[in-house]
């Protein structure tokens, strides 16, 4: 059988704990309606991640706590795997945590074992790096020895998912040349990452996200699910746009579209998704017939591996296209689809002119 995993950005606003813990909830119930075995939310996401000075008010903190109890009674009767990113006080040190919940049980809390102290970071300033060795908190949120530290692997105990064991890890815990999901995966048997992340958006940077991920899962031969902050968090320094990524192994295989509602951001991860070739008579009127085939066989490419065309559910050996069917490159493909966008927010009378 399949293992459904997913990673959702629910709207937030920064500081409005119990709001924030609600749309939370929403999100659980979602993916627990559709099958999702485990969760990823965002780092910090019952708090926001841009709290500042904040995170040293006993006030927020005791909230913080009080709406985990909460969500954990919610959540009781759901067959589900999430994680809730928090910040945790124990023994005079304050963690950047992801509560690992299921069927109402904390099963641990996962701190941030690399703090970032560089350009617009500046996490030190309020929290600790997670302990090497993995403490016990003797009460939280209302349970008794919770398990806190970096590298904590959680084992599914349901018939027919004893393989499935998740780790998870936080934010730049992944940037690092060595992150602790390696050690998980490698030492601790890990087979499923998930991801709890607030980065923030510059140029190039969702690109270089896009490939780390991938390549961390391919390295360790495991699913891994990362959840980013969205556009809720403030943006007085950063900008968050919610870029949640979801990859399962070397072996690609084909995954559903991100999921659009007014309330969250979703990826899932699909165990069967087809996909389709867009139609040219989807194109605006009037471009080349050479344009209108190439965009066609571009698009069909991005839907099969590379250098491998089928033939009635057969794989056949590359074919060159002809001079008349000549694949555009990459550079003219970007510039005849700026070309399509221009035209589709022009006004009919000026494409006339």
């Amino acid at each position: 059988g399949f293992f459904r995993v997913a990673a959702a950005t629910p709207k937030i606003r920064v500081a409005d704990v119990q709001g924030n813990a609600e749309a939370v909830l929403a999100c659980v119930r979602a993916a627990a309606e559709g099958g999702v075995g485990a969760l990823a939310l965002p780092e910090l996401c019952l708090t926001g991640y841009t709290c500042a000075d904040l995170f040293l008010d006993r006030a927020l903190l005791r909230e913080a706590e009080a709406a985990l109890v909460w969500l954990l009674e919610e959540t009781r009767t759901l067959p589900i795997i999430f994680t809730v990113g928090l910040p945790v006080v124990h023994a005079a040190a304050l963690y950047n945590c992801a509560a690992v919940c299921c069927a109402g049980k904390l099963l641990g809390l996962t701190a941030k074992q690399h703090i970032p102290n560089h350009g617009e970071f500046y996490e030190r300033r309020w929290f600790t790096p997670a302990p090497a060795e993995p403490k016990i908190a003797p009460l939280f949120a209302g349970q008794r020895d919770v398990p806190l530290g970096a590298r904590i692997v959680y084992r599914c105990e349901d018939a027919g998912a004893s393989s499935v064991a998740i780790g998870v890890e936080v934010c730049e815990d992944l940037w690092v040349p060595e992150p602790p999901s390696t050690a998980m995966a490698t030492e601790l048997g890990a087979t499923v990452i998930l991801n709890a992340s607030a980065s923030d958006e510059i140029i190039g940077k969702a690109s270089y996200r896009r490939q780390l991920v991938s390549q961390q899962s391919a390295r360790l031969y495991c699913a891994y699910a990362y959840a980013d902050a969205g556009e809720g968090e403030s943006t007085t320094d950063l900008v968050f746009t919610g870029h949640n990524l979801r990859t399962s192994s070397p072996r690609t295989d084909r995954c559903s579209p991100r999921r659009r509602s007014s309330a969250a951001r979703w990826l899932w991860r699909m165990s069967i998704s087809t996909g389709s070739v867009p139609s040219a008579a989807a194109l605006p009127p009037g471009l080349p017939r050479r344009f209108r085939t190439a965009w066609r066989a571009r698009c069909r490419s991005r839907l099969q591996p590379h250098g491998v065309r089928r033939e009635k559910g057969r794989a056949l050996p590359p074919r060159r296209p002809s001079c008349s069917r000549r694949l555009i490159s990459t550079a003219s493909f970007r510039r005849l689809r700026s070309c399509l966008l221009m035209r589709a927010t022009l006004p009919s009378a000026a494409r006339r002119s």
